[in-house]
This record gives C-alpha cells, sequence and structure tokens, in this order.
C-alpha cells in the first residue's frame, strides 16, 4: 500500500506500506519505506499512521561522471559514490593478492573488471572463472562468490548492487578497514 502526504509548500511525501520486514522506517510493529522525506516534520498519512522524519532523504537526482576515469584512479578498497532507491554504484581497488572473501547476498551484482586480473569464484569453488580488463560477471541473489586479484598490480572494478547493499557515502581506504554495514534506505543526494 502506498500513502502519500504533502507539507506547507505542497511537496509530496510518499511511504509504502509492507507487513514484511524490508528496509525502512519502523512504525507501530509494521514498516513504511520513505521515498521522499522532510526533516524535522510530522507527516500524516491518514488512518492513524503518522511519523516524524529526522532525515532528509530527497528522491535523488541523475547523476553523470567518467566511470572508466574514476575506477582505474580510485585508490580505495571500497568507495560507494552512488546510491539510488534500487541501485548502488560501488568502486574497489583490489591490491595484488587481496580477496573480497566469500560472501552471499540476498541482491544481484554486477562486477566489471576495468583494469588488472581476478578470480572469480563461485558457488564455494563449483565454478571459477579468470576475469581481466573488460570482462564482467553478474551474480545472482543467493550465488556465494568471492573476486581474488590474481595479478601483479592492483585490479580496478566496479559493483552494482540491486538493491543497494552498503551505507551511502561509505569509504574503506584498505581491506583492513572494512566494516560490515548494511544499507539504510538513505540515499544519495
Amino acid at each position: 500500500m502506498v500513502s502519500e502526504a504533502s507539507n506547507e509548500k505542497g511537496i509530496v511525501c510518499q511511504a509504502r506500506y509492507s507487513s514484511n520486514r524490508h528496509r525502512g522506517t519502523q512504525f507501530h510493529g509494521r514498516l513504511f519505506q520513505v521515498l521522499v522525506a522532510f526533516s524535522g516534520k510530522s507527516i500524516d498519512f491518514g488512518g492513524n499512521r503518522s511519523m516524524i522524519v529526522s532525515e532528509v532523504s530527497l528522491m535523488n537526482q541523475p547523476f553523470a561522471f567518467d566511470l572508466e576515469r574514476e575506477t582505474t584512479q580510485n585508490r580505495d578498497y571500497r568507495r560507494v559514490i552512488y546510491t539510488g532507491h534500487y541501485t548502488q554504484l560501488v568502486l574497489m581497488n583490489l591490491e595484488p593478492g587481496v580477496e573480497i572473501g566469500n560472501e552471499i547476498h540476498g541482491l544481484d551484482q554486477f562486477i566489471r573488471i576495468e583494469s588488472g586480473s581476478v578470480r572469480a569464484i563461485l558457488n564455494n569453488g563449483e565454478s571459477e572463472r579468470d576475469l581481466d580488463e573488460g570482462w564482467a560477471i553478474i551474480v545472482p541473489a543467493g550465488t556465494y562468490h568471492n573476486i581474488i586479484n590474481t595479478g601483479d598490480v592492483a585490479a580496478k572494478l566496479y559493483t552494482l548492487y540491486s538493491p543497494p547493499a552498503h551505507l551511502r557515502d561509505t569509504v574503506q581506504s584498505t581491506k583492513a578497514d572494512e566494516v560490515e554495514d548494511h544499507f539504510n534506505g538513505i540515499v544519495s543526494k
């Protein structure tokens, strides 16, 4: 169910109601996913459903940039550069011998190697594929996967998560700085 309210300027705030557990804002044991919010305002969605919004989360704007340049110049292990409601773009820099680590997500992931060479290991070793510059792999939700830099230079790659996986603006300089985080519904401005 979708509910809408507008502020004094007529700007619409929209929330999705779901009885299932999804990312969003908790309200009376039910979940509302705020798509457009107004900082510090009480929003009445009718039917005894209201909430006070403390974080501005305006619909994000189009984002244009030189992806190849940004990816190849990135020196951070992980750098989230764009987070939308349904997709997230993350740049990664894997130093020689560094691996992401065997992981599984409940979301789809697209990984493209911009430079360097890596080995993609899927489903706990059932399938392995060597990838280098220009190659990509799509990792469906529920697939164990690991990416290992097998070259002598840093591997530069980018990944698209759908839906987002990490907090907006996450930057982890090295693999040692990696901290488990999860998307909290706040998108790029």
